[in-house]
């Protein structure tokens, strides 16, 4: 009795073993893909927390009097973007240091004048309107490249 109570405990243990065999590796996947979208969720928080702070730096631009600033500044938008020490790449650089040690990048789409329709009418008084797209690209968790666009439109009001 004794010798059929133990064999019977081995066959218990070795039912148990081979179901754990296949439980663990399907319950370790579902907890990586878990974390990888946690990542991607976290790294998405991230991305629009920088594209905010770029959109709002456009919008203080589009109002500003100081040289070189204004609505008249989008007109060329590599200059806008680009020009050391005074473009906004550069004027980002403090804010934007934290996330491009995470490897983070942006991009800044500026349209054309437009009116209120969304299309350019040709009239000067109408076309007052621009649009601007403030695009932040971040590596996800499973090795693509994810964006987040936000867009803006910005108008004359003088």
């Amino acid at each position: 009795m004794h010798q059929r109570r133990r064999a019977t405990i081995l066959l218990e243990t070795m039912i148990a073993i081979v179901m754990l065999a296949f439980v663990v590796p399907a319950t370790v996947a579902w907890m990586q893909d878990a974390a990888a979208d946690r990542a991607d969720a976290v790294n998405s928080l991230r991305a629009s927390a920088y594209a905010t702070a770029i959109a709002e730096h456009i919008i203080a631009d589009a109002v500003s009097t100081a040289p070189a600033l204004g609505m008249d500044a989008f007109t060329d938008p590599t200059a806008y973007l680009d020009t050391p020490d005074t473009g906004l790449r550069a004027r980002m650089s403090a804010t934007g240091a934290a996330y491009q040690m995470l490897n983070f990048n942006f991009d800044v789409a500026i349209g054309s004048l437009v009116g209120p329709e969304g299309v350019a009418t040709g009239d000067p008084q109408l076309d007052v309107i621009r649009p601007i797209t403030v695009t932040v690209r971040f590596a996800g968790a499973r090795g693509r490249t994810l964006s987040l666009a936000i867009n803006l439109l910005v108008a004359d009001t003088q």
